[in-house]
Order: structure tokens, then sequence, then C-alpha cells
């Protein structure tokens, strides 16, 4: 569980860097996303439902950051996303009404990634 925990928490870390609302205008210009980007806040959820053996296992998750000190920097030439800080997710899933909860700690977190723009988006 702490695996799958950790992939979406890397997931959601990425995501969670820009955001905008309905409101505001979209460009799909690099240009506006070059820089430091600081992490303030992050909550993800979500349910699956799996069959194993003829059973049916359901299940939800919620997961919210604490104790964020993490940056994401993107450039350009090279084009290179680096990710890097640390955090706590308060993790609370539920599975087939067994409820259980965590507090998992990432330390000096760091992921390194090229980026392209396809289709000019």
């Amino acid at each position: 569980m702490k695996k799958v925990c950790f992939l979406f928490a890397m997931m959601f870390v990425a995501l969670n860097f820009v955001g905008c609302s309905e409101n505001d205008e979209v460009s799909s210009s690099a240009e506006n996303l070059l820089g430091t980007w600081k992490m303030v806040s992050s909550v993800y959820e979500g349910s699956s439902s799996i069959t194993v053996q003829g059973q049916n296992i359901d299940s939800e998750y919620r997961g919210e950051f604490k104790n964020i000190e993490a940056s994401m920097t993107i450039t350009k030439n090279p084009n290179e996303l680096l990710a890097e800080g640390s955090y706590d997710i308060d993790v609370n899933y539920s599975s087939n009404g067994i409820s259980s909860s965590q507090t998992m700690s990432y330390n000096d977190v760091s992921n390194k990634a090229e980026w392209s723009l396809k289709d000019n988006i």
C-alpha cells in the first residue's frame, strides 16, 4: 500500500504545482511555465473496485499533504522538470468497511524528467 500511495503522491505533487480556474485563459506557451513553483497544498481522493477470485473489493482513499517544503523547477534548453523537497501525507482509506489511516513522510525527494509540447499544447 505504501508503494501505491507513493506513486499517487508523486503524481499529485507534479500535477499540483500549476493550477487554473475555469475563467483562466489557457496558453500553450511553455514560457508561462518556466521558473520555480512552490507547492502550497494538495489533496487527492478516489475510489477503486476490483474483483479477486470472484470477490469484489471496493476501496476509497483520501490523502492530504502536510508540512510541505517542496518545489518544482521547469527549464527550457534543456527542457527539464525537477521536483524536489519534503512532505508528509495523511492517508485515510477504507476497503469493504474496514478503515485505516497513516501518515507517510517523504524526505529529500528528487525527481527529474524531460518535457515537451505536443501539438502546441
